[in-house]
């Protein structure tokens, strides 16, 4: 792909895709956008940047790495809430990292789709407040809705315990959907060895009984670059 041309239609695709994520980096637009690992997001983010379409936050991220959210004029065009145009600061930074690392980036290379809290609360008939994120997926095979929790406790007790308490709530507002296993939660974990530890900690509760539970690596800034190198590793392995 020749990313030194303007392309409209592809441009709307990235400001739709970098507002639906509410950020972006180099790796999910060169794999989404511009065809594969290794493409020049970069030189390509910068020329809709230039053309006031997306904001490059210069080495906001661990390790140098930049972020790159959508213009206030964009986000007004694409009828999104200028705050997706801001930045987001310390945990929900992470949160937006981990998330995009799930449903884009993930080491299982599977797509989930992110959700505006609108879309998530017409499914559910139910009003959600605007930080609590779900993702529409296909873990078990078949489509479901995904609560997201980002692990930030170093205790896996902890977070079993919150778990319980989401679990009680959904219960309670829809739980229909909770027995036909059509809702479920993605506990993310910023490291492989606290996801093992989570899991087992999981397995070993009773909440597997209740609800459909899956728990994923999903780095926060902190672990970003040590996941992306792995996960660059991992799939020249699985290319030759």
């Amino acid at each position: 792909m020749n990313t030194g041309s303007f392309d409209a239609a592809l441009s709307q695709r990235t400001e739709r895709l970098v507002g639906r994520c509410g950020g972006a980096i180099n790796e999910l637009i060169s794999e989404r956008i511009l065809g594969g690992p290794g493409r020049p997001a970069g030189d390509y983010a910068r020329r809709l940047a230039e053309r006031g379409r997306l904001v490059i936050h210069s080495r906001v991220l661990p390790g140098g790495r930049n972020l790159i959210t959508l213009a206030r004029k964009a986000a007004r065009d694409h009828g999104l809430p200028e705050d997706r145009a801001v930045m987001p600061r310390e945990n929900a930074l992470d949160d937006l990292v981990a998330r995009l690392v799930f449903c884009y980036l993930s080491l299982d290379q599977k797509r989930r789709y992110p959700l505006e809290p609108g879309e998530a609360a017409s499914l559910l008939g139910a009003k959600l407040p605007n930080n609590v994120a779900h993702v529409l997926t296909d873990e078990s095979g078949e489509p479901m809705l995904l609560r997201l929790y980002r692990c930030t406790s170093s205790t896996p007790a902890r977070v079993v315990t919150t778990l319980r308490s989401y679990i009680a709530d959904a219960a309670r507002k829809w739980r229909t959907w909770l027995t036909d296993g059509d809702y479920g939660f993605a506990v993310l974990c910023p490291t492989d060895a606290a996801r093992r530890s989570v899991d087992a900690a999981v397995r070993r509760s009773a909440l597997l009984d209740e609800a459909r539970i899956f728990v994923f690596e999903a780095p926060d800034g902190e672990h970003l670059n040590s996941y992306l190198r792995r996960r660059k590793k991992l799939l020249r392995g699985q290319a030759q």
